[in-house]
């Protein structure tokens, strides 16, 4: 009977890939926070199943786009829904990163 044992450098890789993100937070400034707008967040991940992860996006009012040269997929959805989409990806359990950027929209016209 074999045993597979991992080698400690792919555990330590993993370790460090998964504990790696934190949830991203919508921009607050103070007491207050502005959930209008859009954000851009990018998926890395370690041989994920690309497919599942769309579907994380797609379900949080999102649209996504593959990236097979750079393996990323790039989602951008509401700044109020990247919480949500954040943690449909690391329930997947999947090794995997999560980058999000935010541009809120400006309403002030004063």
């Amino acid at each position: 009977m074999k045993i597979f044992i991992p080698t400690l450098a792919v555990l330590l890789f993993l370790t460090v890939v998964t504990a790696a993100p934190a949830t991203p937070a919508a921009p607050c400034d103070g007491d207050s926070c502005d959930n209008s707008g859009d954000a851009q967040c990018k998926v890395h991940g370690f041989k994920p199943d690309w497919g599942r992860i769309s579907e994380c996006c797609l379900s949080n009012m999102g649209g996504s786009e593959f990236d097979a040269r750079a393996r990323v997929l790039e989602c951008s959805l509401p700044i109020g829904d990247v919480g949500f989409f954040w943690q449909c990806v690391q329930e997947l359990h999947f090794a995997t990163t999560v980058e999000c950027e935010f541009d809120q929209d400006d309403d002030d016209d004063s």
